[in-house]
């Protein structure tokens, strides 16, 4: 029943090489019960190279055509990564209440406006304060709009970092964590693990490439139990990479396994 619940496709996401068909097919043959495509959408996303904007109906009706689960396939859950800005709510809003998806990701990419996979200046301030402010927007995201299911990839910023040691950790950012685990806790939302991150650390031959596990025993403490996995895969190769070991660090930590959306309601699949 494993599911790998972030996904791009080529023909939706201007940053992505993967065929639908492509990503369905290394699903098989990873032995995954489904993947969710969640292609980006970025309004007013400053370089207009990636600011994916597409027409939704055209989106879910292809996907609706791409599923093979009627044939015993991987089944293809329809979602979407938003890219948050904090004059995006209403934007948001309009796409969730379209309806026809499974899942609605929100994610911050850019700090004012900056995107570190394309700029580092955003770095200039430091540690604590680069990462406080990344996890900052995401509480205002979280407080702006309850039109989403998925906070994503919350450790973003640190993928592009600087410094020798780049992991996000709950001591970077306590107060900055805890508002945001209050604020997915009281409006019933989930975490996302966004694998990315780690097997990019991985590849770069660093040790502690798995999340801070501060973080995740803080949100449990605090009442977090959804936790989505994904491998925000832009390529064949990556589709499903690091889901078992992710698993096996949550299970380790006592979550009771991965948290799937189906027509945006969670179902808590067990490890």
């Amino acid at each position: 029943m494993r599911f790998d619940t972030h996904t791009h496709t080529d023909r939706f996401s201007a940053d992505s090489k993967l065929p639908v068909d492509v990503l369905l097919d290394r699903a098989a043959a990873l032995g995954l019960a489904g993947v969710a495509a969640t292609d980006h959408y970025e309004p007013d996303y400053p370089d207009p190279r990636y600011a994916n904007l597409f027409d939704v109906g055209e989106y879910l009706a292809a996907l609706r055509e791409a599923d093979r689960s009627a044939a015993g396939g991987p089944r293809l859950l329809r979602g979407v990564e938003f890219g948050w800005q904090d004059h995006l709510g209403p934007e948001l809003d309009a796409l969730a209440a379209t309806g026809g998806f499974d899942v609605l990701i929100s994610s911050v990419h850019m700090l004012e406006r900056v995107d570190p996979y394309f700029t580092r200046t955003i770095y200039d301030p430091g540690r604590k304060a680069v990462y406080g402010a990344f996890l900052a927007s995401m509480a205002r995201m979280l407080r702006a709009s309850r039109s989403f299911d998925v906070l994503g990839h919350y450790d973003y910023v640190s993928r592009y970092a600087p410094w020798p040691s780049k992991r996000m950790a709950y001591a970077d950012a306590p107060d900055e964590f805890d508002e945001i685990f209050r604020l997915l806790v009281e409006s019933g939302r989930a975490l996302e693990l966004n694998t990315r991150t780690g097997y990019r650390l991985l590849d770069e031959g660093v040790s502690d490439w798995l999340p801070d596990p501060a973080v995740l025993r803080r949100y449990r403490e605090l009442g977090g139990e959804l936790v989505a996995l994904g491998s925000d895969a832009h390529q064949a190769e990556t589709v499903g990479r690091c889901l078992p070991e992710y698993a096996a660090f949550l299970e380790g930590l006592g979550f009771p396994g991965i948290a799937v959306f189906f027509g945006r309601k969670a179902q808590v699949v067990p490890f």
